[in-house]
């Protein structure tokens, strides 16, 4: 009953018994793919009064070629990099080279996504206006090409009907979009989906007007926040006795040994590597995801950077700039 309702299934059975009392009711189906490469015999061993059911496929492994992935693409630019340049002993140089080479094999391997601000029709389009556009478009070059009457003409005749169906189009989004309100809808989101179905949505202002001023105007206040004089003086008095002691624990801790003193090693960058979703990068426009990608080169090269700073007892200049963006608060004037 199976095998005829089942046109992708073949049965192993050999015929032999599978009951010690000579019955075969213990059938074994496989899919039709798996047949020519399957092997079924009865064990001698007996489970309750039925005997065990072996079973062997025999499969042939194919040859794994990789595809041509961005990655790898990426990979290999930076291990090409890595096997002609030889870092130096300057930190900072070292970081910039290996930065521009990130960057490099980046920009020769990886895509980058469009940005922008959306189509002001984006919310009712679809294949069928595209479509419609994708005409005009044809029809617009042609009569540029050979700009006749004959030309217009044709071009008149398609724009037309596309204007009919971008007006239809339109109302059924709209309708669709109505149907969806009720009780609980908030004006706030009405009024928002009016203003993009009516091209009035309004332009966000620009964040900051005075960069420059607004940064100096953050520095000072964070100043104001964290200097010392917002201490207790009686906290003040007990930090100035401690002072030289505090100096001198840290002079003795300087000197002693201990294991984490050693280098980094590649098992730790690997592990250390973060697994979150990319945030906006630093001015060198390395993100998460393209360090965890650097491959064997750039991952040898990051870590001969690391290793460099920490023996030296230094950071990079370049990992201690930062880009600081104050956004206004909306309903707070002159709070960021």
């Amino acid at each position: 009953m199976v095998m005829e309702e089942t046109d992708n299934i073949c049965l192993l059975n050999s015929g032999v018994p599978t009951h010690q009392a000579g019955g075969r009711l213990d059938l074994t189906f496989v899919s039709r793919d798996l047949g020519h490469c399957s092997k079924w015999w009865i064990h001698p061993t007996l489970t309750s009064d039925h005997y065990a059911i072996r079973i062997s496929l025999e499969l042939r492994t194919r040859s794994y070629v990789p595809r041509s992935l961005p990655g790898w693409e990426f990979e290999s630019h930076l291990n090409g990099w890595h096997n002609k340049n030889k870092m130096g002993g300057d930190l900072d140089a070292n970081l910039t080279a290996f930065t521009n080479a990130v960057n490099k094999a980046a920009e020769k391997s990886i895509p980058r996504k469009r940005t922008g601000a959306r189509h002001r029709d984006y919310w009712f389009y679809c294949d069928e206006i595209r479509e419609q556009n994708r005409r005009i478009d044809k029809h617009r070059k042609l009569h540029r090409r050979n700009p006749t009457a004959e030309s217009l003409s044709l071009l008149r005749e398609v724009i037309w009907p596309a204007k009919e169906i971008s007006r239809r189009v339109k109302a059924e989004k709209w309708y669709e979009w109505c149907s969806t309100i009720d009780e609980h809808s908030k004006l706030r989101e009405i009024w928002r989906n009016i203003n993009i179905a009516t091209g009035r949505m309004a332009t966000r202002p620009p964040a900051c007007l005075d960069p420059l001023e607004d940064a100096e105007r953050l520095n000072s206040n964070f100043a104001a926040r964290a200097a010392t004089t917002n201490i207790l003086m009686e906290i003040q008095d007990r930090l100035q006795q401690l002072r030289d002691t505090r100096q001198e624990k840290i002079d003795e801790a300087v000197l002693e040994r201990d294991e984490t003193d050693g280098p980094f090693t590649l098992d730790g960058l690997l592990r250390a590597r973060k697994k979150s979703k990319d945030m906006a990068p630093g001015n060198d426009g390395i993100t998460y995801s393209i360090i965890s990608g650097l491959g064997t080169g750039g991952h040898a090269a990051l870590l001969t950077i690391m290793n460099e700073s920490w023996g030296v007892g230094r950071l990079p200049l370049a990992w201690k700039k930062a880009d600081i963006l104050p956004i206004p608060k909306p309903k707070e004037k002159g709070k960021y």
